[in-house]
C-alpha cells in the first residue's frame, strides 16, 4: 500500500462539496458520515488529493453508480505503474544504414 499522508478531513470535504454559506451544524455531520464511509471504502488519502472531481451537492451522491466509478479510479490509481527514469542499451549497430539516392526516372519506376 501507497503511504498515506496527512490531509484534513474538511480540506478533502471542500475539495468535493460545493459547501453553501452558513451550512448548518447536520449538513457538516451528515456530509462527514458519507465521507467516513468512502474513506474506509478507499483509504489511500494520497488518491483524494490527486484526483480531480467535480463538486457536487452533496456526498450521497457518491453512493451507488457514484462508488463505481470512485471504485474505477482508485483501481486506476493504484495499479498505475511507477515509471522511472531508466537507460535503454540497445547495443553495438549491426550492418549498414539503408541510403536510397536513387531517384525514379519514369512514372514505372516511380510506382515500383
Amino acid at each position: 500500500m501507497r503511504q498515506t499522508t496527512n490531509v484534513n478531513k474538511r480540506e478533502l470535504l471542500y475539495k468535493l462539496v460545493d459547501v453553501p454559506k452558513g451550512a448548518p451544524k447536520n449538513f457538516w455531520g451528515k456530509e462527514m458520515k458519507f465521507l467516513n464511509s468512502l474513506l474506509k471504502d478507499f483509504p489511500d488519502m494520497e488518491f483524494w488529493e490527486k484526483t480531480k472531481v467535480n463538486k457536487v451537492e452533496s456526498l450521497i451522491l457518491y453512493k451507488g453508480k457514484g462508488t463505481k466509478i470512485i471504485a474505477e479510479q482508485y483501481k486506476r490509481y493504484l495499479f498505475q505503474p511507477e515509471f522511472k527514469n531508466f537507460e535503454i542499451n540497445l547495443g553495438d549497430k549491426a550492418g549498414e544504414d539503408y541510403n536510397n539516392n536513387t531517384k525514379p526516372k519514369t512514372i514505372k519506376q516511380f510506382l515500383k
